[in-house]
């Protein structure tokens, strides 16, 4: 069976167990590799993977560099093109050289560092003059392995891209002001500017990806918006696009390369590492392709198999096994519950409910401002994924509904204790609810929580309102308590998908 060979070809790569110690970064760190090694064929790469046309170059390899001392071709030899790893949060990045400056200062100074990220302290001149050097980049790669992308990264990214590139100098702002900012004419002139000066952002993924809508999506474009005041304020939206491209494509490539002469590897043994590299990710791809989640599904038997009796969920265990064995457990979990956050979120479109995915960065300023309250997450705990919304009431009060393995659990989480111990007439000991705690920090809600609250965690005897049967409960500290009831054999991710909605929904009607 195909599967088998996949498995087996995985098992005897080399390149495949050295790549378990980091399973993304090992694939940004192999195309650095390469651009090391053979800077032909890792342009060839870029291009293929940023969609070029046979024979198309990026826009720099057309242009030498203006700087003194650099004016030669954009490549590594000539000291104005690096590669960069994690440089910014970029997986893989391209910049150019592209200014040089002196200022006067001795070595001894206090500034003797970079002045921001965008700038490289290089060296001294006889003078004394500290020589800075201004990079800008050209490329970023952004690499998917146990993860989908989100629009909200996407446009993170490109705004911290898009602001180190716009202090170039090949910017002709002169132009722009010429123009009236809402006029076809710039957005004709900007489109072309990211085709002559731009930034190309590359998007690889194992899967192919869902974006907002639910919808298969090859493209992203992101909006950047340019303002500077000359003769009065003007703006101008640069329409960056985010090329996005799978590791199946990768391994075409990298299977056309090594047949080709043309790109030929200075000694065998990076040939054998290429050519190893090549069908361990190609073996990896096709198990991927097993991996797709539909909401039509039985949940049980595609995403937690344990303890079912059907035939489809006896194959999944065996299935699975062979991922733990391999050690790609991780990454299959990963892109299961990813792909059940993405159709939450689909649903959660249709519904017309106003959500972001949570991000820690921005996440105490939105609910301060009352932005958004409803939030939506993926996470990996104990060897199971975690698909999850919550409620959040205030900075210290949250209600979540999260679903992880076989478990369909509502979780209350309060900051500073919601638990109260006490004993009961026989002196056992009993755990409640501090109601007024719940009052207190809900006293604004249209209908009072500390009487809804029952319908939604089990304490003593009060009962919640689940899809699926009657809950136990428990407690993690004073801070969390949740109950879960487990999801039936015969509930599709539909049916789960759908509750979890519904569980928002009747929060928001408390609230």
């Amino acid at each position: 069976m195909e599967e088998y060979k996949d498995i087996d070809n995985l098992k005897k790569s080399t390149m495949f167990h050295m790549s378990l110690g980091s399973k993304e970064l090992f694939h940004s760190n192999f195309l650095h590799w390469i651009s090391i090694v053979n800077w032909k064929a890792f342009l060839k790469i870029m291009h293929k993977l940023a969609g070029l046309d046979e024979g198309e170059r990026f826009w720099w390899e057309n242009r030498k560099c203006s700087v003194i001392g650099y004016s030669e071709e954009y490549c590594p030899d000539n000291n104005n093109v690096k590669v960069f790893r994690e440089h910014r949060n970029f997986d893989l990045s391209i910049y150019i050289l592209d200014t040089e400056t002196k200022k006067v200062e001795t070595k001894n100074s206090n500034n003797d560092k970079t002045a921001d990220d965008n700038t490289t302290v290089n060296t001294y001149d006889s003078q004394g003059k500290r020589i800075v050097q201004k990079w800008i980049p050209v490329l970023v790669l952004e690499n998917k392995m146990k993860s989908l992308p989100y629009k909200a990264q996407l446009e993170e990214y490109t705004q911290k891209a898009f602001e180190e590139w716009r202090k170039g100098e090949m910017l002709i702002k002169s132009e722009i002001n010429k123009l009236k900012s809402d006029s076809d004419e710039v957005k004709t002139v900007s489109k072309k500017w990211i085709h002559d000066y731009g930034i190309t952002f590359v998007l690889l993924s194992l899967m192919e990806t869902k974006i907002g809508n639910g919808d298969y999506c090859d493209d992203y474009e992101i909006d950047q918006e340019l303002s500077y005041k000359k003769k009065g304020e003007k703006k101008m939206k640069f329409p960056f696009i985010w090329k996005h491209t799978t590791y199946s494509h990768l391994a075409k490539i990298l299977e056309e390369i090594v047949i080709d002469n043309s790109f030929s590897f200075n000694n065998e043994l990076d040939q054998h590492v290429v050519e190893d590299y090549q069908k361990f990710v190609e073996a990896l791809c096709n198990l991927a392709e097993k991996w797709n989640v539909t909401s039509c599904m039985k949940y049980r038997s595609q995403i937690f198999p344990w303890n079912v009796n059907t035939p489809d969920a006896e194959a999944k265990r065996k299935e699975i096994g062979e991922y733990k064995e391999l050690r790609i457990h991780d990454i299959h979990e990963k892109l299961l519950y990813n792909q059940l956050l993405q159709l939450l979120e689909k649903e959660l479109n249709q519904e017309k409910l106003l959500f972001k995915r949570y991000n820690t960065k921005p996440f105490k300023e939105e609910i301060n401002n009352k932005n958004c309250r409803i939030f939506t997450n993926s996470n990996y705990a104990h060897g199971v994924g975690i698909v999850e919304a919550f409620y959040v009431i205030n900075e210290k009060f949250k209600l979540f509904i999260q679903v992880q393995g076989d478990r369909y659990c509502h979780m209350v989480i309060y900051k500073h204790g919601i638990v109260s111990e006490g004993k009961d007439s026989e002196g056992k000991k009993t755990l409640s609810v501090n109601m007024d705690v719940v009052s207190e920090e809900c006293k604004n809600c249209l209908n009072p929580i500390s009487e809804t609250l029952g319908r939604y965690i089990s304490i003593d005897n009060s009962k919640p309102n689940f899809p699926w049967g009657q809950p136990s409960w428990g407690r993690y500290g004073n801070d969390n308590i949740y109950q879960y009831v487990e999801i039936p054999e015969k509930a599709t991710i539909e049916d789960v998908i759908k509750a979890i909605v519904c569980d928002i929904k009747n929060i928001m009607n408390w609230c």
